[in-house]
């Protein structure tokens, strides 16, 4: 359009005052908390719409260095009661340090009938906010995803028996030790993912979701969790470090539930498996002393840090313990924040040089690593005795190990 020509038919009219409170509710979702409150001063009409916004994202980052933390707490406070539990479909919630008031707002968020909660609290300090319920079961017939991360959970709230349409719940950098918060219990999560968390000294955290598909168990401290079945279980990744507790030790008498089982008997079910192996003086072999049967396992994907020791009698005996497999990776990585593998070496054999000791559906078996060390050697030595003696490389032609 030439400059300084105004649109036909337009007679000032205000386009975005003509859009209904619905439309214009969920653009202010897409604003941070303070901008979209802000609007109220626009026009008359603009004076409440704020407290009915689908989505509230609040974020301590966004607001002026000037602007101190009490003024911060309090405009949340005052946020969240103004609205009148007015229904929202999503909270998010950014904050640095710690504050009392983090389990009102959870509880007014969950009453607010929120689908999707994520906390995430930052601690330079090391301290984190304790998280609670009241020693009530969390109670929402609307939160199917749950996102916590720099928190520690207290009393009952690792209960969401009363929660159930809650599929997706993610556990990262929280304190799960507290002797009250025993058991993570659900009849429909699906996805519980939970990341350098730490668990008890003393006793094992129970885990009862017997819909579970999904279990990502990363880098954990102290002692592993029990579970009462996941007999859906399909995908699973476990990173163990020098940290992380015992897999095949036996509860410990204060655990009442006699019907648990261990982590490797959990596996057993899944169908693709992700082993990481972070720390040196990891025990890998400790763990798999009494190796069950992985029936279902067609993908199996090991990661061990190049600092690492792979325990070849672990990896074989796993080997010999998966009839079904089709897909073997073996990665080594010098650190936790992963590059570009520079060689990665490809192998299949023929059926008939293919060993009774491992499974005959086995398609593709491949290596991923920055170099040729005298581990991967090791490795290509183990799968010798499996008869998978050749692999082809992309950086090398072949190898060959007789």
């Amino acid at each position: 359009m030439p400059p300084g020509k105004a649109p036909a038919g337009d007679g000032g009219v205000d386009r975005l005052g003509d859009l209904p409170d619905e439309v214009l509710q969920h653009i202010l979702g897409f604003l941070p908390a303070q901008e979209a409150v802000q609007t109220c001063v626009l026009a008359r009409r603009w004076r409440h719409l704020w407290k009915s916004v689908a989505t509230l994202c609040i974020t301590r980052w966004d607001w002026k260095k000037e602007v101190s933390k009490e003024k911060f707490l309090n405009f949340v406070h005052s946020l969240l009661f103004h609205r009148g539990r007015a229904p929202m479909d999503k909270f998010d919630l950014n904050l640095s340090g710690d504050t009392h008031l983090l389990s009102i707002w959870f509880r007014e968020a969950a009453m607010c009938q929120a689908r999707v909660i994520r906390l995430n609290i930052i601690n330079s300090w090391g301290s984190q906010p304790e998280l609670d319920n009241l020693n009530l079961p969390v109670v929402s017939r609307h939160l199917a995803k749950l996102q916590l991360s720099g928190v520690k959970l207290m009393q009952s709230f690792l209960n969401f028996s009363s929660c159930p349409v809650l599929e997706h719940l993610e556990i990262v950098h929280c304190d799960l030790s507290d002797s009250n918060a025993r058991k993570i219990s659900s009849l429909s999560l699906k996805h519980l993912y939970i990341f350098r968390c730490n668990f008890s000294r003393t006793f094992h955290t129970q885990i009862y979701a017997p819909n579970l598909v999904y279990l990502g168990l990363v880098y954990y401290m102290n002692r592993t969790p029990v579970f009462e079945g996941v007999p859906l279980l399909t995908e699973a990744v476990v990173g163990v470090a020098a940290e992380s507790g015992d897999w095949n030790a036996c509860p410990r008498f204060d655990d009442s539930n006699t019907n648990s089982c261990m982590l490797p008997e959990a596996l057993s079910q899944a169908k693709k498996l992700v082993l990481e192996v972070e720390e040196q003086d990891f025990n890998f072999k400790m763990y798999w002393q009494h190796c069950p049967t992985f029936s279902k396992l067609k993908t199996l994907f090991i990661s061990v840090c190049i600092s690492a020791i792979l325990d070849f009698e672990g990896l074989s005996c796993i080997l010999r313990h998966s009839p079904v497999l089709e897909i073997l990776t073996l990665q080594f990585h010098r650190s936790e924040f992963r590059q570009k593998d520079k060689v990665e070496m490809k192998g299949s054999y023929s059926r008939m040089e293919k060993s009774s000791a491992i499974s005959e559906h086995l398609k593709i078996v491949a290596i991923q690593c920055d170099d040729i060390d005298d581990q991967v050697i090791k490795v290509l030595k183990l799968l010798s005795t499996f008869s998978i003696r050749k692999l082809t490389s992309n950086a090398i032609h072949s190898f060959c190990i007789s």
